[in-house]
């Protein structure tokens, strides 16, 4: 076989007819097995109840939270304010720590509420309840924040923040990235869920993004991810046809259906996990058609990672080659 050469575009070609994609979703995703053991799949979940939680910042001239005096009047002061766009505020602790001190309240559909004043003159508020995801009734809507923070800037108040709301609850709608920032997604059903001897499987539907696979928590691929696909492929720059493919992974399928429009002489996909692509098959035929329908065509052929060496139609050199993993 011809020296092989590994392009920066993460696809290793042969100067021949053959060519290597690789299609690995994490790092050390074929390395070794999950601890956990195989696990039935798990029904279909649904949104009923959500904990909903806002986070509310404000600052203040640190000058004026430097003793317990001045702590007191500034806690009572907001706590005016809070009693006015909460109702039935009642407090319930009032603790003094390290750094400043702490009220604890109760308010409307069974609400918690926090207010954290710190002596560098941060101040943040807290308010946790539980409400229906298809309720429309907020406990602190924007307009009503808006109003309170025109009555805060009486308390001394200098600046504020106010974030969207958190939900947890049935599911989570939240992944994190690489450099630990959090996502959100309009998530509101899930469709697939199992564990496989290697990861969490899981199929959730997003409103604007359609179906998407999560595997491991991490967000793979969605219905709406084709430009994804094609760059990947190099779509419209690779000639594919008359070739001889390897796929490394694509357990989902969208790289073998979108490759085989190209005419290549064959594809050959390895796949390690079985339940990804029974998963996809079900719930993601917008992005792999009908070709995990069937493990072997005339055109294609889908192998079980470990089973490659002793079916796989290429040379033995070729499934020898060092696995790169795709950044």
């Amino acid at each position: 076989m011809e020296k092989l050469q590994r392009a920066t575009d993460n696809t290793v070609k042969v100067k021949s007819d053959i060519c290597l994609i690789l299609w690995l979703r994490s790092k050390n995703r074929f390395l070794r097995p999950s601890l956990f053991p195989n696990r039935p799949v798990i029904p279909v979940k649904k949104p009923e109840m959500s904990v909903y939680t806002l986070l509310l910042d404000f600052s203040v001239d640190p000058k004026n939270v430097k003793n317990e005096s001045h702590l007191s009047l500034l806690s009572s002061n907001i706590e005016n304010v809070l009693r006015d766009y909460i109702g039935n505020l009642k407090l319930i602790t009032t603790l003094s720590i390290a750094g400043g001190s702490l009220n604890i309240y109760s308010g409307d559909m069974g609400s918690v509420i926090s207010l954290r004043i710190f002596d560098n003159g941060t101040i943040t508020v807290n308010i946790e309840y539980l409400k229906g995801d298809d309720s429309d009734i907020n406990i602190l809507t924007l307009e009503k924040y808006r109003k309170m923070e025109h009555n805060l800037r009486g308390c001394g108040i200098l600046n504020d923040t106010r974030y969207p709301p958190i939900h947890r609850g049935t599911f989570s709608r939240y992944f994190v990235s690489s450099d630990d920032r959090l996502l959100e997604y309009d998530i509101d059903s899930i469709l697939f869920e199992e564990r496989s001897p290697y990861q969490k499987v899981q199929v959730v539907h997003s409103k604007s993004l359609g179906n998407m696979l999560v595997l491991d928590d991490l967000q793979n691929i969605s219905e709406a991810d084709l430009i994804y696909t094609e760059t990947l492929m190099l779509r419209g720059k690779e000639d594919y046809k008359d070739k001889e493919i390897v796929i490394l992974g694509g357990g989902d399928g969208a790289l073998l259906y979108e490759l085989l429009k190209e005419q290549p002489k064959h594809v050959t996909m390895l796949e390690i996990d079985e339940v990804v692509m029974r998963a996809c098959k079900q719930h993601m035929r917008s992005i792999c058609g009908d070709v995990l329908d069937q493990k072997s065509t005339s055109n294609y052929q889908v192998l079980r990672y470990r089973n490659c060496k002793s079916r796989c139609r290429l040379s033995e050199p070729l499934i020898r080659l060092r696995v790169f993993e795709s950044p």
